[in-house]
């Protein structure tokens, strides 16, 4: 950016394309992840130094591309992320970018995306919703700014619990087109179907699933996940999981390991004990099977440490210890069917074991988190505790 008779120039296209060129240009010459980092990170600390404007430009890339890398490659912590976010926003205002009528206004739209993926994916919900909303709010007329950036915003607010703006958006999405686009269109129903489900709105889902079974464009795998869906509403309205168990097996249509995760934390969430005694551990379910666990996904490490707290050789104090990290961690979670399941197999199993302060704390968070999907509705989505007794209060 250039100073002209005490006027800013505004950055163009042109100088922003051809800036981002040269930065490509320059990474090229460092190969390891942690060193294109490093070499960023310095030239924006230089660059901070210098007091001329001219570098305004690519001090706002470097941000950017800062935060692009860590999106694929981590290696900023949170606060970093923060800083290199206030920076390029405070770069972006003295442009002027304070509007979506500006011309560079894309720009904001991209850096407060890119920010929403990255919360999403550290587990800030709130932020990644919020910064959703700033990227559609400030990005501009582009239609991915309507039809899908509703679609965006209302994924992010489902994942916060707020089912009823969800469908407000989605339906928001449909009317700026994004009816038109077979992908997303189906996958705005998926969305819709699981809430539907968690809303006991049973007769809108089955109707929703016929229509989405008759799209033209409909892909193998979303017709497996239609499926899921319904052997979910099977498994709320009759409390019994069995057609979930056995649709995971080695050769069912959803033999897949997150499926199988599902369809164990739905056994320990009910109050039979049958499933237990059929299935013991999450191994038994899938032994001898080609799915492959996944130590590093948060939803993975939940299921095992919920399996530990059936293991009466790990003393109590342990158990209740690891579970209350478990809890305390949800917001990793990417998906509000997984932290509510989570929640329903934790409390079944503090009902169990007889732990009714740790029982009281977790009913009242799951209770919570429902009443916000149903808008006071329900305090139970999965419909898994309605013949537990009331807990008395602890002292």
């Amino acid at each position: 950016m250039d100073l002209a008779d005490g006027k800013i120039m505004s950055w163009t296209k042109t100088q922003i394309e051809s800036e981002k060129e040269k930065i490509r240009d320059w990474l090229e010459n460092f190969h390891a992840p942690k060193a294109k980092l490093s070499a960023i990170l310095s030239k924006l600390h230089g660059n901070l130094e210098d007091d001329g404007t001219e570098l305004q430009l690519q001090t706002f890339l470097l941000s950017v591309f800062a935060l692009a890398h860590h999106l694929r490659n981590g290696g900023m912590s949170i606060s970093d992320i923060d800083k290199m976010a206030n920076l390029a926003d405070t770069l972006l205002r003295i442009q002027g970018v304070d509007s979506p009528r500006s011309r560079i206004a894309f720009l904001a739209g991209d850096l407060h995306l890119m920010l929403s993926q990255i919360y999403w994916k550290s587990g800030d919900q709130w932020k990644a919703c919020w910064e959703q909303l700033l990227s559609r709010v400030l990005g501009g007329p582009a239609e991915e700014n309507t039809a899908h950036g509703y679609l965006a915003l209302a994924n992010r607010a489902l994942r916060l619990g707020q089912a009823a703006n969800a469908l407000r958006w989605i339906e928001t999405a449909k009317k700026n087109g994004l009816g038109s686009d077979g992908w997303w269109s189906i996958q705005s129903g998926l969305k819709q179907l699981m809430i539907f489900r968690l809303q006991a709105r049973f007769q809108e889902a089955e109707t929703l699933e016929s229509q989405l079974l008759a799209h033209p464009k409909i892909s193998a795998d979303e017709r497996t996940e239609i499926q899921w869906e319904k052997l979910s509403r099977i498994a709320h309205s009759e409390g019994d999981p069995s057609l979930l168990l056995q649709s995971v097996k080695k050769g069912k249509q959803h033999h897949d390991v997150e499926f199988a995760i599902e369809a164990f934390l739905w056994s320990r969430a009910v109050s039979s004990t049958r499933w237990m005694k059929q299935y013991p551990n999450f191994r038994k379910l899938v032994y001898s099977s080609q799915i492959k666990t996944r130590k590093n996904d948060p939803l993975f490490q939940a299921l095992t440490v919920l399996e530990g707290c059936y293991d009466t050789g790990i003393p109590m104090p342990r158990r209740l210890r690891d579970l209350g990290e478990v809890l305390g961690n949800l917001n990793l979670l990417v998906n509000l069917n997984h932290e509510l399941l989570v929640r329903a197999a934790s409390l079944r199993w503090l009902i169990r074991s007889s732990s009714p302060e740790a029982e009281c704390l977790a009913r009242t968070e799951y209770e919570s988190l429902c009443r916000k999907i149903t808008e006071g509705a329900s305090a139970d989505v999965l419909n898994a505790f309605d013949s537990s007794p009331l807990i008395s209060k602890a002292g």
